[in-house]
């Protein structure tokens, strides 16, 4: 009966996360035995994509110059932004 009970669960977290992913993500964690398993890969392929986002903020921020004649208020409001959404990554 606690084996049946697992099986529903687990069939039941996986349709979960069938429902909540695009279909090209579905595709890749189909095959995958387990709802572990399949959260598990999730898990690792949005924190490669973070670090990825992260570094491309960084990078904006190390490039991001006032002009001469700019309007610096408006710069920092940028900056500001761009370490906002950094922060907001962990």
């Amino acid at each position: 009966k606690a084996l049946k009970e697992w099986q529903i669960g687990e069939a039941v977290v996986k349709q979960q996360i069938a429902g909540t992913i695009p279909d090209t993500l579905f595709l890749q964690v189909k095959s995958l035995a387990t709802a572990n398993s399949i959260f598990t890969y999730l898990a690792k392929l949005f924190e490669q994509r973070s670090r990825i986002v992260s570094v491309e903020i960084l990078r904006k921020m190390q490039a991001l110059r006032c002009n001469e004649k700019g309007n610096v208020r408006e710069h920092f409001d940028k900056l500001r932004t761009l370490r906002e959404q950094l922060a907001s990554m962990g």
